[in-house]
């Protein structure tokens, strides 16, 4: 959808930069600020060479740095600006009318990889070097539903494109990291049907009835809400008031965590994305003409 907004591959740069950095290097000077002010309290630094994940953070790279994440969520930061330099790829050597077939053969390819990434060194290094192959079937799945949503594809390339992906997502499970250490293959296939049949209600216009003032400030909130939730609440604002003020995790986590991290994430909000991205994308449209 951004590239079919676009007229230049440099607008979608443009575009795609001023929405992800001004947030997400705000969520990062202030995550870096409230892991300082706790090592201040315990005296037990949780990181090593905080300058050096300082500026290594900010960059997004940090994974091809080797530079641990500041917060939990940043590791898929890198997924998705690998991503987005897939099909800016594309854009500029106009495949973009072939992305359903070039999808599709990507997540064949996958599918077969699966069984030989743990044992086969070439295979897990390509892995390793491209993150968001371990991910990629969803990316495809999002491609497909737009496809849908927007009648540039037909019932056939649709099912046959959300059958693929949602395959060869199955196929990666043992090989994601984090979701196959938290939950069985079997819990993992109802949490991804569940996942695609929410995308299934919307591309059919069934959820416009959750469309609400409430919903959308949530939806507006969500991408500084996600990068600055995790170590602000289960590192410092849960803990210390369940020990503390002997809370019970639920007390503090809807009374006291949640409420601080929607201010946060609005704080945010309308500082970065409200203000400064607009500024920033003025400045960089400017400078194109």
């Amino acid at each position: 959808m951004s590239l079919q907004k676009a007229d230049s591959l440099r607008t979608f740069i443009v575009n795609r930069f001023t929405r992800l950095y001004p947030a997400y290097w705000m969520g990062v000077l202030f995550s870096f600020a409230i892991i300082s002010i706790h090592f201040h309290y315990t005296q037990k630094y949780p990181i090593d060479r905080p300058a050096v994940a300082l500026l290594g953070n900010l960059t997004m790279f940090q994974y091809y740095l080797g530079i641990p994440d500041l917060e939990g969520p940043y590791w898929t930061m890198i997924v998705e600006m690998i991503f987005y330099v897939f099909m800016g790829c594309l854009f500029f050597f106009r495949q973009l009318d072939r992305i359903h077939v070039i999808g599709a053969t990507i997540c064949i390819a996958l599918t077969a990889a699966a069984f030989t990434v743990d044992t086969t060194y070439w295979v897990k290094e390509i892995f390793m070097k491209v993150p968001l192959l371990y991910h990629f079937p969803l990316f495809f799945a999002g491609i497909v539903f737009y496809g849908k949503y927007n009648h540039t594809i037909d019932n056939r390339v649709f099912y046959a494109g959300i059958a693929i992906s949602f395959a060869a997502q199955m196929a990666l499970f043992p090989h994601t990291w984090r979701a196959c250490k938290h939950m069985s293959q079997t819990e993992y296939l109802v949490v991804l049907a569940l996942f695609f049949s929410v995308f299934f209600l919307f591309v059919s216009g069934k959820l416009e009835r959750i469309a609400n003032p409430v919903t959308l400030f949530f939806g507006k909130i969500s991408y500084p809400l996600y990068l600055t939730h995790q170590y602000l609440s289960i590192n410092l604002i849960i803990p210390y008031f369940m020990w503390k003020h002997e809370m019970s995790l639920w007390q503090a986590s809807l009374l006291i965590a949640l409420p601080a991290s929607i201010a946060i994430a609005y704080s945010i909000h309308f500082l970065a994305e409200q203000r400064a991205s607009k500024w920033l994308k003025g400045k960089l449209q400017v400078s194109k003409k």
